[in-house]
């Protein structure tokens, strides 16, 4: 079986924007290990100016992890999220114009679309599936990166709760459904946007089919 460690890196190597924003496993990893802070990035170093003790040091450190990974959880959910919406209003400009031709070729005066107008409903039908599939995987590609982030931080904390006392995991991830604690962690965990953009996905290759 792979380690956690080695999936991550590999995960990182597919997606070459994520090295920069994941959690970074390996560096929280030799903060437990060599409590004493040698050999640590400046990345983290940095976060230890606070903290003086070796649990309150790795916790703080974890928290500026988690906030980098968020920040980057923002803007892709951000960017899906604009791109879907343009895509939305190429839908219904189409929709508008199929039902249009709909209507008219309910009046017995009117004409039927010709070839050319059929076509190209078509031609942008297809580019539209083609870009409402290009954003599908782009969610499945946020998925997998959240995903991978709430695996690295419970394995961190069960890995710090193993070698340090006091042990942190109940009450850190316990923080984010706390009202009265400010944590990154709610926005890491609460899947509300994705919801809202997967179901935008599957509403619009619904509608897709349908005009097909």
């Amino acid at each position: 079986m792979v380690k956690f460690g080695q999936r991550l890196k590999d995960e990182c190597a597919r997606h070459a924007d994520w090295e920069e924003h994941c959690v970074d496993y390996g560096e929280l990893k030799r903060l437990i290990e060599t409590r004493n802070g040698a050999g640590q990035s400046s990345a983290i170093s940095a976060y230890l100016n606070g903290p003086s003790t070796p649990s309150l040091q790795f916790r703080y450190a974890l928290d500026g992890e988690i906030e980098k990974a968020v920040l980057f959880v923002l803007q892709e959910q951000g960017s899906i999220a604009s791109e879907l919406d343009q895509l939305a209003v190429r839908r219904a400009k189409l929709v508008n114009n199929i039902l249009c031709n709909l209507l008219h070729n309910e009046d017995a005066y009117s004409t039927a679309p010709t070839d050319k107008q059929i076509r190209a409903a078509l031609k942008e039908l297809e580019k539209l599936h083609g870009r409402y599939s290009m954003a599908a995987r782009s969610v499945l590609q946020f998925v997998a990166f959240v995903d991978l982030n709430i695996t690295a931080v419970h394995k961190i904390l069960k890995k710090h709760d193993k070698y340090s006392r006091p042990k942190l995991s109940y009450s850190y991830l316990s923080a984010y459904s706390n009202q009265y604690v400010d944590s990154h962690l709610d926005t890491l965990y609460n899947d509300d946007g994705l919801s809202s953009l997967v179901a935008t996905v599957k509403r619009a290759f619904k509608e897709i089919h349908n005009l097909e």
